[in-house]
């Protein structure tokens, strides 16, 4: 799905939120680029169509341990740079974005920086939990 809006160049449209928390197409990106604070993890889950229940590995590119996604620093470049198209529109912020910006940029960002992420220790430690204690015992 990413692949084919970043191939057609699409407008990306934000209203009234912050890149921040909702840019997903980002994590394509460092998928792409197989930056290092992210891997490859398999999960089983279950999968119930049709009344049938079925267990099936599936695979996620997620953060390793303690990372926090953080493009904050791309989105003032956006700014900075007049990338961002901006309308107020009755009372909502509407910005835009196209696909093939956005992936050069993020893409200089992992290659020159600002950094796309973040490290914390305290997450770290609940990353640890969860993954490594809570699903072993069934509670997640």
């Amino acid at each position: 799905m990413f692949a084919f809006l970043h191939e057609m160049d699409v407008y990306f449209l934000f209203i009234d939120i912050h890149i921040q928390e909702c840019f997903t197409y980002i994590h394509y990106v460092e998928e792409c680029r197989k930056v290092k604070y992210r891997r490859y993890y398999d999960y089983v889950l279950n999968f119930v169509k049709g009344g049938h229940q079925q267990k099936r590995k599936v695979r996620f590119y997620s953060k390793k341990l303690g990372v926090i996604s953080d493009i904050r620093r791309l989105h003032t470049i956006f700014e900075q740079e007049g990338d961002y198209d901006t309308i107020d529109y009755r009372g909502s912020k509407l910005d835009i974005l196209r696909s093939k910006l956005v992936y050069d940029k993020a893409n200089k960002c992992i290659d020159e920086g600002p950094a796309l992420y973040t490290f914390s220790a305290n997450k770290w430690m609940k990353d640890f939990v969860k993954r490594h204690i809570l699903r072993k015992k069934g509670i997640l």
